[in-house]
Order: C-alpha cells, then structure tokens, then sequence
C-alpha cells in the first residue's frame, strides 16, 4: 500500500487487512476488529512508553505526556 487511506480502502473493500491499536472509535458497519491473539488464543497487549530528558522537559512535554496517559492509560513511574 502506498499510504493508510490505500489500506483503509483495501480493508472496506475486503482486499486487505490493517492492524492497528484500538482507538476506541467506533469504524462502523464495514470494518470488523478482531483482537491480536497469540498461538493459544490469548490476547496480546503492547507497552507503550514515552520518554525524555529531565533537563528537556516543557510545558508542550508535560501536556503530551498528559494526553498519552489518558488515551492508553497508564501508570506514571519514577526515575531511576
């Protein structure tokens, strides 16, 4: 595919398949999300992280890193 809106039609039209994390959007009546699952049928689930130097840090750092933790929830984790 050359970009996501080639894949997103690929998928509409059943020619193709695009994985991606849940947004929590609903797609609609023409996609159908399955969850990733492993060999024996258990849902895999994926870390995500966001990191930065403490000298770095800013306003635009401190709202992103809000936004992240809401959208995917999270826990914050003290630095080592």
């Amino acid at each position: 595919m050359e970009n996501l809106d080639d894949a997103r039609l690929a998928v509409i039209g059943d020619q193709g398949f695009l994985p991606v994390a849940d947004t929590g959007r609903e797609t609609g009546t023409s996609v159908v999300q399955l969850p990733i699952v492993d060999g024996k049928g258990k849902r895999i689930y994926f870390n995500y992280c966001a990191f930065w130097k403490k000298e770095r840090s800013s306003y635009y750092i401190e709202e992103f890193v809000d936004i992240f933790r809401k959208k995917f929830g999270g826990e914050e984790r003290e630095q080592r």
